[in-house]
């Protein structure tokens, strides 16, 4: 897959803007503020319906004007579709060769990996960074699965209200029937979503573990993934497992979670932890082992989803080869030229990309919302 043209209209600092695409790997070169995180938070919203930043709409619009607009023609698998984005200050619109959408059909047909500053947070922060991580992985490799996370997603919060129903002792006999229900529906579906977790890490980490130690250039390091349930070590469980864990962890928290009206077992309090010779990451990495980590997950990330959808993201990195050393940079170029997939990336020095092949880029110099295409000096 990849990105043909980009017309930009209102756009965060754009006020107009065209650019096409030649080249499998395109760099967005200026200094900070100047709009280079914009044009890729453009592209991961015409082929993903995500932004790379957690904004309201109105964010997106130019000061003064009252919607922006993306228009995106995208080629996969040999035709080219037009993808058209409208925003304005309270909604998003999508359009795909000009009939309307929802987002989640523009996601499942496309895609991109994107990596961003923010994407540390998988490691630094709490397991609700991890678990949506791991769980857009899972979807965006195979979209199906998109609807038995939306099934849970509704059971929990069907048992959610049930349980402050019973927790204000307003709940009927029906009710509670329904609640008994409505736990099993929440045990076998949880079961099902941490099992399809636990499998895909479990074919991700060769391939993490390969990239991480070729970015790091050490291939004797100890790194690992592992899934954790009720603090316990859930990676080597089959389903079964998974599902009497879950089960003999609900029943021990039936009460608790009536009197805090909430569902206090499942995949959404699960968490993925990954191990630095053998310890955790979160405290026993330095921000650099921790931006790597990220980096080769994304990266095997990849390869699976080209594997089962027959075709590559599109890969996002915003400001990720200045953080790196040189030995780390020219470890991870050698990576990403490998994988054979459309990158556009950010820098504010084009030193940082000289190991990249010159016969395969396209740079464009981008200052105060304005883009001119370069070439390769």
């Amino acid at each position: 897959m990849r990105l043909e043209n980009l017309k930009l209209g209102n756009f965060r600092n754009y006020q107009q803007l065209e650019m096409s695409f030649d080249n499998p790997i395109n760099i967005f070169i200026g200094q900070n503020g100047q709009g280079k995180t914009n044009l890729l938070e453009s592209i991961a919203l015409a082929v993903g319906g995500l932004p790379f930043r957690a904004v309201d709409p109105e964010q997106f619009v130019l000061k003064g004007q009252k919607d922006a607009r993306i228009h995106a023609s995208l080629e996969s698998g040999g035709s080219t579709d037009q993808v058209k984005v409208q925003l304005t200050q309270d909604k998003k619109q999508f359009l795909l060769n000009e009939k309307k959408i929802s987002r989640t059909v523009l996601w499942k047909k496309f895609g991109a990996v994107a990596f961003s500053p923010e994407s540390l947070k998988v490691v630094k922060s709490g397991p609700s960074e991890r678990r949506s991580m791991i769980d857009e992985m899972i979807v965006s490799s195979d979209p199906q699965l998109w609807s038995l996370y939306a099934s849970y997603q509704r059971c929990v919060k069907q048992r959610n209200f049930l349980l402050k129903a019973f927790r204000n002792n307003s709940a009927s006999k029906e009710e509670r029937v329904v609640l008994e229900n409505l736990t099993e529906t929440l045990l076998k579906t949880g079961a099902q979503i941490a099992f399809m977790r636990i499998q895909f890490l479990r074919k991700m980490t060769p391939n993490f573990k390969r990239h991480f130690s070729h970015i790091i250039d050490n291939q004797n390091v100890d790194i690992a993934v592992d899934y954790s349930i009720s603090e316990q070590s859930a990676i080597a469980w089959d389903e079964n497992q998974v599902y009497d864990a879950l089960r003999s962890r609900q029943k021990e928290l039936a009460q608790a979670e009536i009197s805090l009206g909430q569902s206090l077992v499942g995949p959404h309090k699960h968490d993925l932890i990954f191990l630095y010779q053998n310890e955790d990451a979160r405290f026993f990495c330095s921000q650099g082992q921790q931006r790597s980590i990220v980096l080769a997950a994304k990266i095997a990330h990849i390869e699976i989803f080209r594997d089962r959808r027959g075709h590559t993201p599109l890969l996002l990195l915003d400001d990720v080869l200045s953080e790196l050393d040189e030995t780390r940079r020219r470890k991870l170029i050698e990576v990403l030229v490998k994988l054979e997939t459309t990158i556009y990336l950010t820098t504010t020095e084009i030193e940082n990309c000289r190991d990249f092949d010159s016969k395969s880029i396209s740079t464009f110099r981008i200052a105060s919302g304005v883009v001119k295409k370069e070439g390769w000096k």
